[in-house]
């Protein structure tokens, strides 16, 4: 697998595979989200061997309990040299993750796997494709929807909330106006989905975001067809004006960048 991911902790909102549940708050599921660059040039070579090592060795850990699913997605929007990160690696987990193992542990899930190259060969492929960019840890707080398969594509929005506003006040708010929203557009259309996480381990001021909500799409198609929210929260919100929710909800947070990603490797289903 990817060594940055089993050797390391990993993570970022796998509330993006599983059984469709609506509107289902998880207080004890995390997601370790990695942020990975191929080299110049790389990038193919390095979806290969996501797909051949890291997928493969993730399924011995899904399957083993370890990991409740993990995916694989990649960046279409923005992509080459403006992306931040060419691929996400999303390891979710029912409670906190556990701490990483040892090289003998991964090199015995390689084997489990069927992958012939030894750890030491696949850390040295690694190496010569991509680089770790960065390693997040997230709170799955709602899950609406799903489950995401291969060829989905996610729609991640990142938000820091404002000073005077807390993590708290943000999800209240966002599941508060979404979810209904959300729970509509699951049921109309299967393989639709939305939620929401929160950043878990770090804090202080220097972090650029700590929350984050993402829609997930079936096709492309489906997410060109997004963005017509007003007729849906009229019917879930006959009392509320969608303008004065949204300026509400500026009020707490920013929105501070969005992503488009595609499921590239789709591994097991969180239990929701």
């Amino acid at each position: 697998m990817f060594m940055f991911s089993l050797t390391n902790a990993t993570a970022f909102a796998l509330a993006l595979i599983g059984t469709t549940v609506y509107g289902q708050t998880q207080p004890n599921s995390y997601t370790r989200a990695l942020c990975v660059k191929a080299k110049d040039g790389r990038v193919a070579e390095l979806a290969k061997y996501l797909h051949d090592v890291t997928a493969k060795t993730a399924k011995v850990r899904v399957d083993a309990g370890v990991y409740s699913s993990f995916i694989v997605a990649q960046s279409v929007v923005p992509a080459g040299r403006a992306a931040p990160c060419d691929f996400r690696l999303l390891y979710r987990s029912n409670g906190f993750p556990s701490e990483a193992t040892g090289p003998e542990k991964l090199a015995e899930d390689m084997k489990k796997a069927g992958i012939a190259m030894t750890r030491e060969q696949s850390v040295t492929q690694r190496d010569a494709i991509s680089y770790l960019v960065s390693t997040d840890y997230w709170q799955n707080r709602v899950d609406v929807g799903g489950p995401a398969a291969k060829g989905s594509y996610v729609r991640v929005n990142y938000y820091r909330t404002k000073p005077g506003s807390t993590p708290a006040n943000w999800v209240q708010m966002e599941n508060g106006g979404w979810r209904g929203m959300a729970e509509v557009w699951a049921k109309e259309t299967p393989g639709m989905g939305w939620g929401i996480l929160t950043i878990a381990l770090s804090a202080g001021t220097e972090v650029p975001y700590n929350g984050i909500t993402y829609d997930l799409f079936p096709t492309w198609a489906a997410l060109g067809r997004s963005g017509q929210n007003r007729a849906t929260w009229n019917k879930v919100h006959p009392q509320q004006d969608l303008s004065d929710y949204m300026a509400q909800l500026a009020n707490i947070a920013e929105r501070r960048r969005t992503e488009v990603l595609k499921v590239i490797e789709a591994v097991g289903a969180p239990n929701r």
